[in-house]
């Protein structure tokens, strides 16, 4: 602020440090997550963590409240990119625009509702490995907005948060060794 004390909203941004911190930290201000439930919060944050050259299939629609948030999401995005390249901010619009990327949100709402991995397998064209490692990075995502949502105090959201985590936390993808006997 004026005072050069850290806002609220700065400080909420500072725990997002495996996000686009900036666009994540204005959804949550927005409110964009407080209508969805949590298997649609889990595939709309889906999109701050994957990081992979695909995008989403146009053979499967996303539920109508994850594709009107990522509506939302899309166009404050490009707002920040503007507001950046206004202030003359260095930026690499392409890096930029990948960093949110809805590639996997169809298929981590699935996971998220309880489809087995290898259903999920068939519906993108992404390597295993990369959806694990996605997943497991989207639950330490959702539990850093958590904190976040603690610090606001947004209790329902904070309680989202755990819904949507306990989902996806689950099966193969959180097995402790892919080699069990």
């Amino acid at each position: 602020d004026t005072e050069q004390v850290i806002t609220l909203k700065g400080r909420a941004a500072s725990e997002m440090t495996s996000a686009d911190e900036l666009t994540l930290t204005e959804v949550i201000f927005d409110n964009v997550l407080d209508g969805l439930e949590p298997e649609e919060i889990a595939a709309v944050c889906s999109a701050f963590i994957f990081s992979e050259k695909h995008e989403l299939s146009e053979a499967y629609e996303l539920p109508e409240k994850v594709e009107a948030a990522k509506k939302t999401i899309l166009a404050k995005h490009l707002e920040l990119e503007k507001l950046q390249n206004s202030l003359r901010v260095e930026l690499d619009s392409e890096e930029w625009v990948r960093s949110v990327n809805f590639g996997i949100a169809h298929a981590v709402y699935q996971w998220a509702t309880g489809t087995a991995f290898s259903d999920i397998m068939q519906m993108v064209e992404v390597q295993e490995g990369a959806i694990v490692r996605s997943i497991v990075r989207l639950e330490e995502l959702l539990r850093k907005i958590r904190v976040t949502c603690r610090l606001i105090k947004n209790e329902e959201l904070e309680k989202k948060m755990d819904l949507a985590s306990e989902a996806i936390k689950r099966d193969i993808v959180f097995a402790s060794s892919l080699y069990i006997v």
